[in-house]
């Protein structure tokens, strides 16, 4: 009876492990290889532009650059000025890498 027990515990431990490993490596998957490959894609197709970051992404620069252009001078009303106040990250990313049409 005792061994029966020790081989059902031992088999639940198995599963459960067997269980954890399918989910870190689900999560692996999504989280860091499917858009590691996606960007190597986009690299090789011609698409520029910053590399993937994990969990945060560009939103550290996002929120700097926005900061930065609610900080600065008000701006008269002309396209040109509009837009780098409204959209700073955006129109940051197209000057750097330029129109990806």
């Amino acid at each position: 009876m005792e061994e029966e027990i020790n081989i059902l515990k031992t088999l639940t431990i198995s599963f459960a492990l067997l269980i954890i490993l399918h989910v870190t490596k689900k999560l692996v998957h999504s989280l860091w290889w499917r858009p590691k490959r996606i960007e190597q894609q986009l690299r090789q197709q011609g698409v520029r532009g910053t590399s993937y970051k994990f969990w945060y992404g560009d939103l550290p620069q996002m929120i700097e650059s926005s900061r930065e252009a609610s900080l600065s001078k008000p701006l008269s009303l002309n396209h040109q000025n509009v837009v780098p106040r409204v959209i700073p990250f955006l129109n940051q990313m197209v000057q750097q890498y330029g129109e990806q049409i």
